[in-house]
């Protein structure tokens, strides 16, 4: 039936008949767990395990079913099923779980075809796209420093910018948007209380990057180098990887692969990193 239909409703005929009339043989007591039912018996539908399921999640969004049926018609038609990390709250403990079909083959004795279907634990960060949580570049609070442009930062006008902003941390990059530093406004505290501590206030209102940099020559080496990296393709779980090999690093930059010398296309703190693993 799926190959006399009609080329645009193929998929659709495959996924209402699989739903329909594709029944379960064989299961693990994992995944009888997931349903909370001791073993399927008899010829139990997708339809009826999706009942089972519902029956205890009435509230709860189905999206999953969907997925799994877009993948079962696909793979049906021989075509690469499209993954789409759905999760489905398991009925014995409500832990998340992704359905996953990672095979298909045909049983010509019985004239029919058989899909193997995984269930996977769900792990939002795994799932999550950079892109989906990323601060886009032209959204970001950035500053595009020119060569030698240290010397036209001015360092209270910048605490200034980032109390008002409300920001611990401030980019800094080139024309062509490549990073050059991650400025902490915790040490260019430091660096003003430290002058105020000595007394050397004559010239603190004209304070720039560049003495900052001169006096303390180390804040320069950690500007430049605590801030990680990730492909635009990325899931955050990469991104938290990638952040958590650097030394005193908090911030993680997307660009096109990764690369520290591509454009910047967005921001990642790890406020927002760590506010999408609950």
């Amino acid at each position: 039936m799926i190959t006399d239909a009609p080329a645009e409703e193929k998929s659709t005929v495959a996924r209402r008949l699989l739903w329909s009339d594709a029944t379960i043989s064989d299961s693990d007591k994992h995944a009888q767990a997931l349903f909370g039912v001791a073993s399927f018996d008899g010829r139990v539908t997708l339809n009826n395990l999706f009942n089972t399921w519902r029956s205890a999640y009435p509230k709860v969004s189905g999206a999953w079913s969907d997925a799994l049926a877009d993948q079962l018609g696909r793979a049906a038609q021989w075509q690469f099923p499209a993954l789409k990390w759905t999760a489905m709250p398991a009925v014995t403990d409500g832990h998340l779980v992704a359905p996953v079909v990672t095979r298909v083959r045909k049983i010509p004795s019985l004239g029919s075809l058989q899909f193997d279907v995984y269930f996977y634990p769900f792990n939002l960060m795994d799932a999550t796209p950079v892109r989906g949580r990323m601060v886009r570049r032209e959204d970001m609070l950035c500053k595009v420093l020119t060569p030698d442009g240290e010397t036209a930062v001015n360092v209270t006008a910048l605490l200034k910018e980032l109390d008002e902003q409300r920001f611990n941390r401030v980019p800094f990059v080139d024309p062509s948007d490549r990073l050059v530093y991650i400025a902490h406004r915790s040490m260019l505290d430091q660096f003003v209380s430290r002058r105020v501590r000595t007394g050397n206030v004559s010239d603190l209102g004209e304070l720039t990057l560049a003495d900052v940099f001169a006096e303390q020559p180390e804040f320069k080496t950690m500007f430049s180098s605590t801030a990680a990296f990730v492909g635009i393709d990325g899931t955050l779980a990469e991104a938290k990887t990638s952040m958590e090999r650097g030394r005193d690093c908090y911030d993680v930059f997307v660009t096109e692969s990764g690369n520290n010398q591509e454009p910047v296309l967005g921001w990642l703190t790890d406020v927002i990193i760590a506010a999408s693993e609950g």
